[in-house]
């Protein structure tokens, strides 16, 4: 799943978008199109796990566990080590 973020570089204060590819991998490497440097956005803070109750033509399913994340509004990176 693509998904546009907003996130802040670790390196100078300035914030700018990035469309990350949001899958099971918990950390993303992007670069600040600022100051040039890369940086880590981790997921793994964000990430909700949900159970829900699915019915098929009147048949209750049991619980299954939907992945989600729910992001702030600006996401922190760190320094690439």
């Amino acid at each position: 799943m693509n998904k546009r973020l907003k996130l802040q570089c670790w390196n100078c204060p300035k914030t700018y978008f990035e469309t990350l590819d949001i899958t099971d991998k918990q950390e993303v490497i992007v670069k600040c199109p600022y100051c040039n440097v890369e940086a880590v956005v981790n997921l793994k803070p964000f990430h909700k796990q949900s159970k829900t109750m699915r019915v098929f033509r009147g048949e209750n399913k049991d619980a299954q566990s939907d992945e989600e994340f729910q992001f702030p509004d600006v996401l922190p990176t760190r320094k690439r080590e």
